[in-house]
């Protein structure tokens, strides 16, 4: 992956970090409070570039955000900055049953690490993370990414843990939410049978077995 320009991703938020990504030889520059993990953030970020081969200078505002998140802002800022979607592995995730009880559903804003990282403490029957109205647009990458690695990474409990996607980025959405294998595609603003049958055949493209 070429990067092309400078870009961005993350907030300055509590838990989260900001990433600038921009044309370079590799060199990472890290602000930080938690001196101690300096070396720890250093070296994430370095093996996350070289899985994915990109050459890049990149500099952390950090603000307590963990492992996943981190990576999460690096990859938004790469895929802004080289204006191609960043590869992945896609998580193994066992499906859940049709007809599974969904007496509590919990939403949660899908750019907001600090309550993600909280989520799985309430035990609620089933997790949406949100990609549509909580998330303005020129945040919409950052919260796909920011989706993908929570799900990939963190522990939910005995939670099914679904996503809210946008119906008019759907393709998008689900083409980087796919490495995280939800259980379940909340589809918004659903006015037609035709509504339906788009984002199926989208779901069945990106090759993902859950519940919509």
């Amino acid at each position: 992956m070429k990067i092309n320009e400078e870009a961005f991703s993350g907030t300055e938020n509590e838990r989260d970090c900001i990433i600038k990504v921009s044309p370079g030889d590799g060199e990472v520059i890290l602000k930080t409070k938690t001196h101690l993990y300096k070396g720890h953030v250093e070296e994430i970020v370095r093996k996350r570039l070289e899985e994915i081969d990109v050459k890049a200078n990149v500099e952390i505002i950090e603000n307590g955000a963990i492992d996943y998140v981190i990576i999460s802002r690096l990859e938004a800022a790469i895929a802004k900055a080289s204006r191609e979607d960043v590869i992945d592995k896609k998580v193994k995730r066992g499906k859940t049953a049709k007809d599974r009880l969904r007496r509590s559903r919990l939403y949660i804003p899908g750019n907001n690490p600090r309550l993600i990282n909280s989520v799985g403490v309430y035990e609620c029957d089933c997790i949406i993370l949100d990609l549509e109205d909580s998330v303005i647009f020129d945040h919409k990458i950052d919260a796909r990414y920011l989706v993908k690695n929570a799900l990939k990474t963190m522990d939910f409990g005995k939670s099914e843990i679904w996503v809210r996607i946008n119906k008019e980025m759907a393709r998008d959405d689900i083409k980087q939410i796919t490495y995280g294998n939800p259980h379940g595609i909340c589809l918004p603003k659903v006015e037609s049978r035709e509504d339906i049958e788009v984002i199926e055949k989208i779901i069945d493209e990106a090759n993902l077995d859950c519940h919509l």
